[in-house]
């Protein structure tokens, strides 16, 4: 009898989704409107929520969330909308932004395994904290330490960013730092 409540226990803790593992997205300190799309509807995200692999998460103009694994941080400002991808066995994490501001704090490593893309440029950090805002079809990150690399997606264009300088870019304008 003890043996078949063992499995019970592991079957039900193996099947429950709100169980995050190490390598889950986990929704802290919320505030405002925060909402995460799950089966073709957007809902509410709650402190201790998982956002998935793939998971789309959007603020509203009072809504701020950070979304931590480990020592890792997303916070997103108010109107943002992202969805976030782990490359399977590559050990990368995308940060795809539709609008809004992010802000990342990346673990420190010696490989690109991080990286913030928006329809202009893309942000790829080696470990640092820094800052992408997109909106009306301009980009522009902000680091605030470390170094991140910026791609200019539009006008082919590579540019290492470090702390304390900004770069941006739109459909007209090339990268500027």
């Amino acid at each position: 009898m003890c043996i078949g409540k063992s499995v019970l226990v592991a079957l039900t803790l193996c099947c429950t989704s709100s169980v995050a593992l190490a390598d889950d997205w986990i929704a802290e300190r919320l505030r405002g409107g925060v909402m995460q799309y799950e089966s073709g509807n957007w809902i509410a995200l709650e402190r201790g929520h998982v956002v998935p692999d793939g998971g789309k998460v959007r603020t509203t103009g009072t809504g701020r969330v950070e979304l931590v694994r480990g020592q890792e941080n997303i916070a997103l400002g108010p109107n943002t909308q992202i969805a976030v991808r782990d490359a399977a066995g590559q050990k990368m994490t995308s940060v795809i932004q539709s609008s809004g501001i992010v802000t990342v704090t990346a673990e420190k490593r010696n490989v690109k395994h991080f990286s913030v893309q928006t329809p202009i440029l893309a942000a790829i950090v080696k470990g640092t904290e820094f800052t992408v805002t997109y909106s009306n079809g301009l980009a522009r990150v902000d680091v605030a330490s470390g170094v991140v690399q910026v791609q200019d997606s539009v006008h082919d264009m590579v540019v290492d960013v470090t702390r304390g300088q900004s770069a941006a870019a739109s459909l007209a304008r090339p990268l500027d730092v």
